[in-house]
């Protein structure tokens, strides 16, 4: 999203020395993500928490169905009618279809084969593992905290998205979610770990 679409105070805050530090660390954090975990060709994001990764995703998706349904409808009826049109009212924003990758309880492995469209791939349990060659090839998206097998930093996950697969706008709206939601101190305390001499980017026991 270009900044002259936001408010003149959301300018301002950009502008500030602080949120540009951020945004630095956001970008290295990412690419140093995107080479040590072969995802270059995901675009990432960062949230607080998986939980408030699902809150997102299942707004945008909710927002993007809508828009797809009403779009179908834009040359049968008038524009007065078509946000009140029951193709505009698809059920609150709220759930999102989540495909656990390896379930934490049993440690059964599910296969993402052919999963593509189906829904948000739970990588909690095998991003950073030896099942993430197999998670990155067959998920187009998927969701996982950074704590958990990279052993970075703590209130801090990410989201990859497969660039092909989803549109500008979408990652635009992550993007932005992201500048305003996720504080410096995450991000710093990952890269320190990465760039400290005894840091293991997998967990392989």
């Amino acid at each position: 999203m270009d900044k002259s679409s936001l408010s003149p105070l959301r300018q301002k805050i950009a502008d500030t020395s602080s949120e540009k530090d951020a945004k630095t660390l956001h970008n290295q954090l990412r690419q140093a993500l995107s080479r040590l975990y072969k995802l270059e060709n995901h675009d990432l994001f960062f949230v607080k928490s998986v939980t408030a990764g699902r809150v997102i995703l299942s707004h945008l998706f909710h927002k993007q169905e809508v828009a797809r349904c009403v779009a179908r409808q834009t040359s049968q009826l008038p524009a007065s009618e078509l946000l009140n049109h029951r193709t505009a009212r698809l059920g609150e924003p709220g759930k999102v279809p989540m495909i656990t990758h390896v379930n934490p309880r049993t440690g059964k492995v599910n296969s993402l084969r052919g999963c593509e469209g189906k829904g948000v791939v739970d990588a909690s349990d095998s991003f950073a593992t030896s099942l993430h060659e197999e998670l990155v090839r067959d998920s187009a998206i998927f969701i996982t905290p950074l704590h958990r097998h990279a052993s970075l930093s703590s209130g801090l996950a990410m989201i990859a998205l497969r660039t092909t697969a989803f549109s500008t706008l979408m990652r635009s709206e992550l993007r932005l979610f992201e500048a305003s939601t996720v504080p410096a101190r995450p991000l710093a305390d990952a890269l320190g770990i990465i760039r400290s001499s005894h840091w293991q980017p997998y967990n392989l026991a």
